[in-house]
């Protein structure tokens, strides 16, 4: 309840909180490990290497709901970008520039 005084005069009214969802659901995968994934030395920037989704179980489109994506390791030179659907949870890792460091016989290892 709230109550305000005004010179000898009161008046109250109830108000309600409603919390509508916390963040109290982790994100699910499908699958604990994904990839190796290849990627041919002439594809284009702008190619999908993979997508990731994850499930959670707080209300869908809410704040708590949202999964934050982020690639640890592998990727120092900024030659993959993850593009995050957020009305999906959907992610999709992009080649972002082609990285003239790897030739035909080495390998792209991301995580």
């Amino acid at each position: 309840a709230v109550i305000v005084s005004l010179a000898g005069l009161n008046s109250s009214c109830t108000v309600v909180v409603t919390v509508q969802d916390e963040n109290n659901n982790p994100p699910v995968f499908s699958q604990h490990e994904y990839g190796p994934f290849h990627v041919p030395e002439d594809a284009l920037v702008g190619t999908t290497v993979t997508a990731v989704l994850a499930r959670d179980g707080d209300v869908r489109a809410g704040d708590s709901w949202q999964v934050d994506y982020r690639l640890e390791s592998g990727n120092e030179d900024e030659v993959f970008t993850l593009v995050t659907d957020r009305q999906t949870n959907e992610v999709s890792l992009v080649l972002s520039k082609v990285n003239s460091t790897v030739g035909p016989a080495d390998s792209q290892c991301i995580h």
